[in-house]
């Protein structure tokens, strides 16, 4: 909280599905702050405690997101098609 002035963050990014970082990221939130969860866990059962007193009194709230739209979807394809990225670098699974 330091860093923010005692204020907290506005917006938080969590890329790695660690339980200690996202209960730290939940709790240097500001009012209003958004968490998003931007790591897909492998573990269907990965999952901590939110403090729902922030998110009814902070306005906290928390997303997750792939990062991506239709038409991010559709260049990814389209360069991997012209082979002019080498998918299996950055493909970790398949979901479906």
């Amino acid at each position: 909280m330091a860093l923010s002035g005692g204020h907290g963050f506005d917006d938080i990014f969590v890329f790695v599905p660690n339980e200690g970082l996202v209960t730290l990221a939940s709790s240097l939130l500001a009012t209003d702050g958004c968490l998003n969860f931007f790591a897909g866990p492998q573990d269907k059962h990965f999952q901590r405690a939110i403090n729902f007193y922030d998110v009814h009194y902070a306005f906290t709230h928390y997303v997750g997101t792939s990062g991506g739209n239709t038409d991010d979807m559709r260049a990814a394809v389209k360069l991997i098609e012209e082979k002019k990225v080498q998918a299996a670098k950055v493909v970790t699974h398949f979901l479906g």
